[in-house]
């Protein structure tokens, strides 16, 4: 399905260095552009869109490491 997707979005084809397809999954990961978003949009093979997004801010992490005798 991964494949009918890319020849449904020809210039997907012309950025591979930009999608991530997965081998045990149907999920593909991409950076698109507007025109390729509503084209992906509108495709009956694609069941749901999600940005990838921060869900949080990244915080330092500080390990107490007891000294040695």
């Amino acid at each position: 399905m991964q494949s009918v997707v890319m020849e449904k979005v020809p210039s997907l084809k012309q950025k591979p260095e930009q999608i991530k397809r997965y081998a045990t999954s149907p999920f593909m990961a991409m950076e698109v552009n507007t025109a390729e978003l509503e084209a992906l949009a509108n495709l009956s093979e694609i069941v749901s869109i999600e940005a990838d997004r921060l869900a949080a801010p990244a915080i330092g992490i500080e390990a107490v490491i007891p000294e040695s005798k």
